[in-house]
């Protein structure tokens, strides 16, 4: 209910809504998030296929430690991308820099 209300983020806020009036016309949970689609099926298997409320705190504990573990991955990824174009940028002003100071300075040479 307290989500529903979050004004913040319009999208979890519509999502909330329609999951609660799928419970209130009878739905199960799982039938609930499966209408979802920008939920992920992972997420909607789990309450599908699990009733049990100690086990599905375990399930979505589990679930939650993947999707960090897919977060970090992707960042790592990211990141050694992104390093190696962040030294090539500075090679290049380095080497503009020298070209800069040297230049004028040939010329002046080839006019002596």
């Amino acid at each position: 209910m307290l989500v529903k209300e979050h004004k913040q983020y319009d999208i979890l806020s519509y999502y909330c809504t329609n999951i609660l009036e799928n419970l209130s016309e009878g739905s199960t949970i799982s039938a609930s998030l499966h209408q979802c689609r920008l939920l992920r099926k992972e997420l909607t298997d789990v309450f599908h296929h699990t009733n049990d409320m100690h086990a599905l705190k375990h399930e979505l504990d589990l679930f939650s430690e993947f999707l960090m573990t897919l977060m970090q991955e992707k960042i790592q990824k990211s990141i050694q991308w992104i390093q190696p174009v962040f030294f090539v940028g500075i090679a290049f002003v380095i080497v503009m820099v020298y070209a800069a100071i040297m230049l004028p300075l040939y010329q002046w040479m080839n006019q002596l």
